[in-house]
């Protein structure tokens, strides 16, 4: 890496900060209002940088707007995690306060939350079925060949899933059925459920039911799985306030991008465990800049949240909402865990 002197790093750091606070190119009149430098030491300083390749000059007249290279920088070595304000805390603190019992609403909230205060798009994963263990597994007649499959997971989340058996059954039948699959499944990773397990089982006390086991099964290992692509999405219309989507058929890509669940949930999932700042092409999507962060329950991480938006982005205050989101969503499922941990135990 070049070595930058203490005045670069802090030019740099400047016209960094600048350019993604008014979105302008950025000259040494403006520098020397920092420092005490004269304009001509100013404009030496920011020519070097240019050749190492953190400023580019977007027009011959104009000032340096900052590179990928100056972002990536700027990020590992010389931004501050700025302060949230007293009503931005305040907003959090009641998004917290609401969740405590509406679990199942969680996910959809934080994008909100994530997207409102920072004003660029927000994405959350929800937890991969590899991450979530099986609480409870109730199936509920709807007519005589169809039932409601309702799961339940150690972190308070439910999926109700509607299911056509292969023949009629009998309330007793699906009595039955729901505490065998409870004594197969409960407490195992929520991926583990699919047909072809406890086959000594299955063709030893419930031979009879083996369709039914299978068909069920089935359904929720396909259904999980089609969970697992998905992605939450808040404020895509914040686009059209950076001036990097004025042009359409950007702003166009982007949200086609944004329609691509599974691809987006893969680039969402590729960031490390804790935070990660990925700036340009280092996305693999090109000119934008993606930020994401774990949740988790205890030591257990479930899913990720994130901002995407221009590689102009505020990354300090990005940064800091993430981590606080974050902590707020690994708070609600740890204490929904310790909740279904205490209920699984009472129920012994």
């Amino acid at each position: 890496m070049d070595e930058l002197s203490q005045r670069q790093k802090q030019i740099l750091r400047t016209v960094v900060e600048d350019y993604i606070s008014n979105a302008m190119p950025v000259g040494s009149r403006t520098i020397s209002k920092n420092f005490a430098l004269s304009s001509a030491t100013i404009r030496n300083e920011m020519s070097d940088l240019e050749d190492l390749g953190y400023l580019e000059q977007p027009h011959t007249s104009a000032g340096r707007v900052p590179s990928e290279k100056a972002y990536r920088f700027y990020v590992d070595n010389l931004m501050h995690l700025s302060r949230l304000s007293l009503k931005e805390i305040e907003y959090l603190k009641n998004y917290y306060d609401r969740r405590i019992c509406q679990t199942g609403e969680v996910l959809a909230d934080a994008a909100k939350v994530i997207s409102d205060l920072t004003q660029y798009v927000s994405i959350v994963t929800p937890p991969k079925a590899s991450n979530v263990n099986v609480a409870s597994l109730q199936l509920m007649p709807i007519n005589p060949i169809a039932v409601m499959v309702v799961l339940l997971t150690d972190t308070g989340m439910v999926q109700n899933m509607p299911i056509t058996l292969p023949r009629s059954v009998t309330a007793e039948e699906l009595e039955s059925m729901s505490k065998f699959l409870n004594r197969i499944f409960a407490g195992k990773s929520v991926d583990s459920i699919h047909p072809g397990i406890a086959r000594y089982a299955v063709e030893n006390e419930i031979a009879d039911q083996k369709l039914i086991f299978d068909t069920v099964c089935g359904v929720i290992e396909s259904r999980l799985r089609q969970e697992d692509e998905k992605v939450v999405i808040n404020g895509a219309s914040n686009l059209f306030e950076h001036q990097e989507f004025s042009d359409m058929e950007k702003a166009k890509g982007f949200i086609q991008l944004l329609e691509e669940n599974k691809k987006l949930g893969r680039v969402i999932n590729d960031g490390g465990k804790d935070v990660s700042v990925r700036i340009g092409r280092e996305t693999g999507l090109g000119d934008v800049s993606i930020v994401t962060a774990t949740y988790s329950s205890g030591e257990r991480s479930l899913g990720k949240i994130g901002v995407i938006g221009p590689t102009r982005m505020q990354y300090d205050k990005v940064v800091s909402v993430l981590d606080q989101v974050g902590k707020a969503l690994s708070q609600i499922f740890s204490e929904t865990t310790a909740l279904e941990e205490k209920i699984s135990e009472d129920g012994k």
